[in-house]
Formats: C-alpha cells, sequence, structure tokens
C-alpha cells in the first residue's frame, strides 16, 4: 500500500480499500480463463486451439493472492469501522467522564449487538451506558453526566 504504519486517516482507509478490491476484482477474472489461437498448417489451413491463460500452478498463486487481498481488505474494514466509531464520538460531542474528567472516549460495539462509551483512560476504563445505536450511546452517556 505504501504506507509505512498503515493508512492515517479514513480517507486513505477507503481508498486503499477500493485499490485493493479493484485488484481483487482483475484477479478474479483471469483465474481459469482460456483464450483461442490460430494456427496456420503447412497446408496453410487454419488450426484453432484454446488454451488457458495461466498454468494450473499460475492459477494457484493468483488464488492465493487473492484470498491475501480478502485478508488486507477484511482488516482494513475493520480499521475503517474503528475510525468511523471514533468520529462519531467527535461528531456527536460526548461529554467528558464523569469519573476521571478523561476526553479520551470510544465507543464500543459489543458482542450483543449494543453500543457503549468506553473511557480509555488506564486508572478508569468505565463503561457504558448502552444503546442499540452509536447516537443513543452518546446521548444517554451526556444524560447520565447531566444528572449527576
Amino acid at each position: 500500500m505504501g504506507y509505512a504504519t498503515g493508512p492515517a486517516n479514513l480517507r486513505e482507509v477507503t481508498a486503499a480499500i477500493s485499490k485493493l478490491n479493484t485488484r481483487k476484482r482483475d484477479l478474479q477474472k483471469t483465474v481459469g480463463l482460456e483464450h483461442e489461437r490460430v494456427y496456420w498448417t503447412k497446408e496453410e489451413k487454419p488450426r484453432r486451439i484454446v488454451e488457458k491463460y495461466f498454468t494450473p500452478q499460475e492459477d494457484d498463486r493468483v488464488r492465493a493472492e487473492i484470498a491475501e487481498l480478502d485478508d488486507r481488505i477484511k482488516r482494513l474494514m475493520n480499521m475503517e469501522a474503528e475510525m468511523r466509531e471514533e468520529r462519531a464520538i467527535d461528531e456527536h460531542a460526548a461529554d467528558p467522564c464523569p469519573f476521571c474528567g478523561s476526553t479520551s472516549l470510544r465507543i464500543a460495539n459489543f458482542s450483543t449487538g449494543l453500543f457503549g462509551i468506553t473511557c480509555m483512560n488506564a486508572t478508569c476504563e468505565i463503561r457504558g451506558p448502552y444503546s442499540g445505536t452509536r447516537l443513543g450511546a452518546v446521548n444517554k452517556w451526556n444524560a447520565r453526566i447531566k444528572s449527576k
């Protein structure tokens, strides 16, 4: 991708995903393709032969590259989702943690399908309240702070 530590922002991540998906589609088009060649015989008659573009070993190499691209795309999509979650806190202006005052907050997507604010301060690490949406979690977080 050309990044020393990976893409730096959401735009770069999205562009990298698009680029990898394009490369993957191009490779998928080549696997198992055949083409027709015309040879001229000594009798000057055309002889048509159907050949594979790639040998079976080359097809296997292309399939392995497609699998590697799938892995890279999945990792980048996870990174993109995390960046979007972090952006959601900025967009919805979550108030600082009511327990430690930290502004280092993150929206966590729990396995239950609920979202909750997590304080990233190592001494606090408070979680919640939970909601079915990111915005709902931020609103509940802010309401909890105001009710104290």
